[in-house]
């Protein structure tokens, strides 16, 4: 097996290739990987993900799928293991806010005297990506023996991840996808096992008013009142239901007010206010269900003449859970203990809604790193992602 400390420096390899968008996303470390992977015994698929300057996915596959593949009819679902994760991180933001700089990784001491990893992305979540190819690359021989027998084992790196999840959509909808029943996402959890999260519905409402002097306001129509006069009635009409839908894990569905934006001086009457409303959608709701409740209440709307209210959705997302019946949570949890649940959305959504593949999120570091300056991971959960990473490994190879 690869050493313990190949797993430290392939992940500091890996946060010093930015992917932060300034200005490049994901090509750098993709051509790195590219070159990594080239002389090893695996197979290399890009996936186009309809993205420009080649922003693609990678998948990387024992070198022994060529022999099976092409015999694959379309109604075909295989029962490989695939472990996934994104390439892309946040930017780092005000440089000042950063004890060094974030992507020339470094090792400090935690609280508790233990090493950790800082920089971009440690833990948001190349140090997961380090420890799925260190683990995938140990037993590659033996990888690519099972494949003979149907037994696959892949590597997904994805693009898009922290704006549009488009490159977990691409590979979700793919050929591909068809490989696997069955995955783990690297998202950091400390090691613990994540079953499921909440949907997600991006809600965008515009109220259209009539501009007049401040000063005679009868004479206008305020589109913030209008727009205040909706929130109301939707967060009293939320808390009045939200039990009726509550999840014994998953909890109750939740609604934030992100953005309010109208009016352009206190001295005129505002004809424009938008609202942007983030309503988390639980397991037993539907998705379509819980956006025409807000259209029913656009309509329901008693405006006066001249005004106009319209819905429009930004995005939408079903929940993802694994349900207690479900074989590889239960394999899971046999190894590693129960599985909880997480806030947020991520690439599991997509895999388990529209791939058809059960995912278990499980990646070392903590979320309360994503995203935040002195970003880092404790080296020991490192080690410990590898060791998880090669028994699940194992255990699928029946070894």
């Amino acid at each position: 097996m690869l050493s313990e400390v190949q797993v430290l420096e392939l992940a500091k390899t890996l946060v010093s290739i930015r992917s932060d968008g300034s200005p490049e996303w994901e090509t750098g470390i993709l051509h790195w990987l590219e070159e990594f992977f080239q002389d090893k015994p695996v197979k290399m698929v890009f996936i186009d993900t309809g993205l420009e300057d080649g922003r693609d996915n990678l998948l990387i596959l024992p070198r022994t799928i060529q022999g099976i593949t092409r015999e694959k009819k379309a109604g075909f679902k295989g029962e490989g293991l695939l472990f996934c994760g994104h390439m892309d991180v946040v930017h780092p933001g005000d440089l000042d806010t950063w004890h060094s700089d974030p992507f020339k990784p470094w090792i400090g001491n935690g609280d508790d005297g233990k090493e950790i990893l800082h920089g971009r992305g440690t833990s948001d979540m190349k140090g997961a990506l380090a420890a799925f190819i260190v683990s995938f690359l140990s037993y590659i021989d033996a990888i690519n023996e099972a494949t003979k027998q149907d037994r696959v084992i892949g590597l997904l790196f994805t693009v898009d991840e922290e704006v549009g999840l488009r490159g977990a959509d691409a590979f979700a909808s793919s050929s591909h996808a068809r490989l696997f029943d069955k995955a783990i996402l690297g998202e950091p959890t400390r090691m613990i096992p994540v079953r499921g999260h909440k949907g997600v519905l991006f809600e965008r409402i515009k109220v259209s008013g009539r501009a007049a002097h401040g000063s005679v306001p009868d004479q206008g129509i305020s589109a913030i009142k209008i727009a205040m006069d909706f929130y109301h009635h939707l967060e009293k009409a939320h808390e009045e239901g939200v039990t009726c839908h509550s999840h014994p894990l998953l909890g109750d569905p939740t609604l934030n007010l992100g953005v309010f934006r109208g009016g352009t001086a206190p001295n005129v009457v505002p004809d424009e206010c938008t609202l942007e409303i983030d309503r988390r959608i639980t397991k037993g709701e539907n998705v379509e269900d819980v956006r025409q409740g807000f259209r029913d209440m656009v309509d329901a709307m008693h405006l006066p003449d001249g005004a106009m209210i319209k819905e429009e959705c930004i995005n939408s997302r079903p929940p993802y859970y694994l349900d207690d019946d479900e074989p590889f949570l239960s394999f899971i949890e046999s190894l590693l203990g129960p599985a909880t649940i997480m806030n947020g959305y991520t690439e599991a959504g997509c895999y388990f809604n529209d791939g058809g593949i059960s995912t278990i999120i499980l990646g070392p570091g903590s979320i309360d790193q994503a995203h935040v300056a002195n970003e880092h991971v404790a080296i020991a959960q490192l080690d410990k992602a590898v060791d998880v990473y090669s028994s699940l490994i194992r255990s699928y190879l029946g070894d």
